[in-house]
C-alpha cells in the first residue's frame, strides 16, 4: 500500500475514524472495499477477505503519527 503525501493532507483530520475512512476510499477501489473487511469474515450470507495485514500495519502507523502530531499541537 502506497499513500502519497498528497493524499494524506487531503484526508480529514478532524476525528481518527474520518482520517482512517478517508484514507482506505484514496487506496481501495469501492469493489475492493466491498470485498474485503478488517479481520475477514465467514458467513452464509457472505465471505470477505481480510485486508492485508501489512497493510492494517501501516493505516495504525498513519493513525499514530497523526494522533501524535495532534497532541503535540494541542494548546493547553
Amino acid at each position: 500500500m502506497h499513500v502519497s503525501d498528497i493524499t494524506l493532507l487531503k484526508c480529514n483530520k478532524s476525528t481518527a475514524q474520518k482520517f482512517v475512512n478517508d484514507l482506505m476510499i484514496a487506496t481501495y477501489s469501492d469493489e475492493y472495499m466491498a470485498s474485503h473487511t478488517l479481520g475477514g469474515t465467514s458467513s452464509k450470507e457472505s465471505q470477505k477477505a481480510a485486508l492485508p495485514a501489512p497493510d492494517i500495519q501501516q493505516i495504525i502507523g498513519m493513525l499514530y503519527l497523526k494522533l501524535k502530531a495532534a497532541m503535540y499541537f494541542v494548546d493547553f
